[in-house]
């Protein structure tokens, strides 16, 4: 990611030491770059099943809420297949397996601060993965930023996950560093 790198640099100008970790390689390798791909490119958008997956790991078990969303959206409105319908739950079925692995593979005691760049379908993961970092390390600054964090989005989300400690909208490269 671009922005990332930008952050990274700009961090590192100012002699703050940095790490940036592509997590969703992980994921891809946890859940099958199979199950990965289609998720990604052939799944609709819009039917917001990246998110879905990592629905339970965020809010907890709601079995109705689930039903509600394979019934109404994955089938009614998107058209998804019996098929369709099995990998979105095997994936799901992963997705614990992916949040323990984050947690026990980075050394989290090394950082002060945390941050995550949110675009697309990866607010549901990311936060789900935040949760479970202050859970660990609640002294660890969490932060947010990404398109999915920009404008008004920002502080609504920011108001709504207790474990977010920032939200930066719009331009990070001052504001985060700052």
């Amino acid at each position: 990611a671009l922005g990332l790198g930008l952050l990274q640099a700009e961090l590192h100008r100012r002699h703050l030491t940095c790490d940036s970790r592509y997590l969703t390689f992980a994921f891809a390798d946890i859940i099958g770059l199979a199950e990965y791909q289609w998720l990604c490119h052939e799944v609709p958008y819009a039917a917001f099943a990246g998110d879905w997956v990592f629905t339970e790991s965020l809010y907890g078990s709601d079995p109705e809420r689930d039903e509600r969303f394979l019934s109404e959206v994955a089938r009614a409105r998107w058209r998804m297949s019996d098929t369709d319908v099995t990998r979105l739950r095997n994936i799901r079925s992963r997705v614990g397996v992916f949040l323990d692995h984050c947690v026990r593979d980075v050394e989290w005691e090394k950082y002060d601060v945390v941050g995550f760049t949110s675009t697309f379908q990866q607010n549901l993961a990311s936060l789900a993965l935040a949760q479970r970092i202050k859970r660990l390390r609640p002294e660890l600054y969490v932060v947010f930023g990404g398109a999915n964090w920009d404008g008004e989005m920002g502080p609504a989300l920011h108001e709504r996950f207790e474990f977010v400690d920032f939200a930066l909208t719009g331009e990070a490269d001052l504001s985060f560093p700052a």
